[in-house]
């Protein structure tokens, strides 16, 4: 009998015990924002604009966000390049992106990271172009040329070539 009493006594606490920690369920704190890849645009053979768009109505806490990219489909993490944005403002985003390797497709999408977890968009893809015209750079005043010097006969003049568009050129010069 004082065994009986021992058991019902332990299961009876523990039936208090389990229904005093349980809790009721709630909503999470932290929601992962919307996000959206919109468009790759301006592709060359060596860059490419990413727009994208991030919807954080809800205030999640976010360290950073921005774009990431590779070459691998899944987008897996010892192969990805992260494309930081520091200012959403209106949570549209874009960023420049340099370095491209020629007639290569690429996986992207746009990425916010809790500290946590990291959420992403749909992943899409663009193929960066395998020739193209060359691309010549501005200097500081906005031209393309920059005058040297000014002979009788001559005159000396510099360019920047950014791109040679990834053929031989026949000819190099000015007009």
């Amino acid at each position: 009998m004082e065994m009986k009493k021992l058991i019902y006594g332990a299961i009876l606490s523990g039936c208090v015990c389990l229904f005093v920690s349980c809790d009721e369920d709630t909503d999470s704190v932290n929601f992962a924002p919307q996000l959206e890849a919109t468009a790759a645009s301006n592709v060359t053979r060596t860059s490419v604009t990413m727009k994208g768009y991030i919807n954080n109505d809800r205030q999640s806490s976010l360290e950073d966000f921005g774009f990431m990219y590779s070459t691998v489909p899944s987008l897996p993490e010892d192969a990805t390049v992260r494309v930081r944005v520091t200012d959403m403002g209106d949570g549209n985003l874009v960023a420049d992106v340099f370095g491209l390797s020629a007639g290569t497709t690429y996986y992207w999408c746009t990425y916010a990271n809790s500290g946590v977890s990291v959420a992403k968009s749909e992943i899409k893809s663009f193929t960066s172009e395998s020739t193209t015209a060359p691309t010549l750079g501005k200097f500081d005043d906005g031209k393309y040329l920059e005058l040297l010097s000014v002979g009788e006969n001559s005159c000396k003049v510099r360019g920047l070539l950014l791109d040679d568009g990834g053929k031989d050129n026949v000819a190099v010069g000015f007009c």
